[in-house]
């Protein structure tokens, strides 16, 4: 990080100490050690985390917020992401909800109708119980849809 802009240092202070004020670690304690929601869940958690702390940080501390929107949108220039050369609209919805939380309309992430309302749901997350039920919400969504595609898959290929 030689080359880091004082607004990604402000980024990263203030995701950390977003943490640090709003993550509760008892609660992280549990996720992170909890193998019966499967391997996946506290990446599951931690995105949604991220999307509510920075928000939280944010309305604390105003003067953040530009400091984020720049930082992000130098991060997403230098594909800090590794999404450049990717068509986003690929990406599994926790990537595309990670992306968009972070680097907004920037990002250029879209969402298929039936995901809209778990955006929005990301969104508005206010407390720590909000994000561990709208994580569980993900998972088995993303779970379900992709058994649909391997249905879909295996029925035509039968065909």
């Amino acid at each position: 990080w030689r080359d880091m802009t004082s607004f990604t240092y402000d980024l990263l202070t203030g995701h950390e100490v977003g943490h640090a004020l709003f993550t509760p670690a008892e609660g992280w304690h549990s996720v992170a050690t909890d193998k019966a929601k499967g391997r996946n869940y506290k990446a599951f958690v931690n995105v949604i985390e991220d999307a509510r702390i920075e928000k939280l940080i944010c309305r604390k501390y105003p003067g953040l917020k530009q400091s984020f929107i720049k930082s992000y949108k130098d991060l997403l220039n230098r594909d800090f992401f590794g999404v450049k050369d990717l068509d986003t609209d690929l990406l599994k919805l926790i990537d595309r909800i990670n992306l968009h939380t972070k680097c907004g309309l920037g990002a250029g992430v879209s969402f298929r109708n039936e995901e809209l309302p778990l955006l929005n749901e990301v969104m508005q997350t206010e407390t720590w119980e909000e994000v561990v039920a709208v994580a569980k919400k993900i998972q088995d969504f993303m779970k379900e849809k992709l058994e649909e595609v391997t249905v879909t898959i295996l029925t035509n290929s039968i065909v």
